[in-house]
């Protein structure tokens, strides 16, 4: 036996292999799903009651349409935090029992982000803003139409 061939033929099939393996990667990779979002722990969302901590100067910034309902992402300078600081939060205008409001928060534009919610009420804990331009928020909410389905979800862009 020529121990070249059998050298040869070794090496033929480790590329053969190695091409085998690298093209079962790429179908795993092209096949993966989305980014979904990650649940914020409790420390993530500030727990603040936008409505309780004496909120001034309010903004709508981004709002869009659901249902009938308007989704809307707030800002506001909240008194009752010391010291007093901008806030964002989420909020549902017209909204019904079944309705569910939140907040997405990334710390990198938007690529990944955090989700402080869903509420079933009219609006969402506040979360802190800031002047880092990788900081961004968005509303998002889902409305009930009726007792056994719900809405799509629906979010603001981001802020």
């Amino acid at each position: 036996m020529n121990p070249n061939h059998s050298k040869a033929n070794f090496i033929k099939f480790n590329r053969i292999v190695s091409a085998g393996t690298a093209t079962i990667s790429l179908l795993f990779v092209g096949i993966s799903s989305p980014t979904l979002p990650a649940y914020a722990f409790a420390g993530d969302c500030s727990s603040i009651d936008p409505n309780r901590a004496g909120p001034i100067n309010v903004k709508t910034v981004l709002k869009v349409d659901l249902n009938g309902r308007e989704i809307q992402l707030r800002t506001g300078f909240l008194q009752d935090v010391s010291p007093p600081q901008q806030f964002g939060w989420a909020r549902m205008e017209n909204n019904q029992n079944g309705d569910d409001i939140w907040m997405d928060f990334s710390e990198d534009g938007g690529r990944t982000w955090k989700q402080c919610g869903p509420w079933s009420r009219q609006y969402s804990e506040a979360v802190p803003t800031s002047r880092d331009r990788n900081r961004v928020f968005r509303a998002c909410g889902t409305v009930s139409i009726n007792i056994f389905s719900r809405s799509e979800v629906k979010c603001t862009t981001w802020f």
